[in-house]
C-alpha cells in the first residue's frame, strides 16, 4: 500500500518540483484545444416523490492508503448508524445516513503529483476495499475535479482514470467526458464542478 507523502524530505520535494514541467505542458495542450459544443449535464437525477436525495463529497483525499482508507470504509456502507453524540452536533439517535446516490470528489485526488498508477494505488483501492458487498438498491455517480496536485505530473492521468467512461472501485459510474462537469439534481438544483488548473483561472471552454 502507498505511505503517506513526506512533505519535508528533499528528495520528495525534488520529484515534486520537476512535475511542474509536464503539468505546463498538459495545459498548454488544452488551451489549444478546438472548442467543443457544450451538451448536456453529465448526470441527472430526477425527483422522487417522499424520497430524499444523498451526495458525499470528498476533497484531498490522495495522501496515502492510511488517511483514504477510514473515509472509504464509511462512504462503501450502505448505511451508517450515527452514535449518541453528548455534544449534539449530529441528529438524534436513531438517525441513519444511507449510502450517497452521487458521490463528488473535489480535487487533489493523489498526492503530491499524478504518474501511472498512483490514482490506482491511492485513490480506487481503498474504495475498493472499502466497499459493502451486495447491492443496496442504488446506482452511484461518481464525479471529480482536479486539484493542482492532479495537474501535477500531467493531466493526462486525471483524464484517463476520470474521463474514460471507466466503473470507480467497482461500484460508482464515471461519466464525465471533461475535467469539469455539471449534475442535474432533483428539485431544480445543480452541481457545478469547475477546474481551475494551477493558476486559478478557468481553463480550457469552461467559460463557454
Amino acid at each position: 500500500r502507498e505511505q503517506m507523502v513526506r512533505w519535508l524530505s528533499p528528495v520528495e520535494g525534488w520529484h515534486t518540483w520537476r512535475s511542474f514541467r509536464p503539468a505546463q505542458n498538459s495545459l498548454e495542450a488544452l488551451e489549444q484545444q478546438p472548442h467543443q459544443p457544450t451538451t448536456g449535464p453529465e448526470a441527472s437525477f430526477p425527483a422522487v416523490e417522499g424520497e430524499d436525495f444523498w451526495f458525499d463529497y470528498v476533497a484531498d483525499m490522495g495522501d496515502g492508503f492510511d488517511g483514504t482508507a477510514p473515509v472509504a470504509w464509511l462512504i462503501g456502507r450502505h448505511e451508517i448508524d450515527l452514535p449518541d453524540d453528548r455534544f449534539g452536533d449530529v441528529p438524534t439517535p436513531p438517525a441513519r445516513l444511507p449510502r450517497a446516490q452521487l458521490l463528488v470528489f473535489g480535487g487533489d485526488e493523489v498526492y503530491p503529483f499524478a504518474k501511472p498508477g498512483v490514482y490506482e494505488a491511492q485513490t480506487e483501492l481503498p474504495y475498493a476495499m472499502g466497499l459493502q458487498d451486495g447491492p443496496d438498491g442504488t446506482e452511484p455517480t461518481l464525479v471529480a475535479i482536479p486539484g493542482n496536485h492532479d495537474w501535477l505530473g500531467g493531466i493526462e492521468h486525471f483524464q484517463r482514470f476520470f474521463r474514460s467512461g471507466r466503473t470507480f472501485a467497482g461500484q460508482w459510474k464515471v461519466p464525465q467526458t471533461e475535467n469539469w462537469w455539471h449534475v442535474q439534481l432533483p428539485q431544480g438544483w445543480w452541481l457545478w464542478g469547475i477546474d481551475t488548473a494551477l493558476e486559478n483561472e478557468l481553463v480550457g471552454t469552461q467559460v463557454e
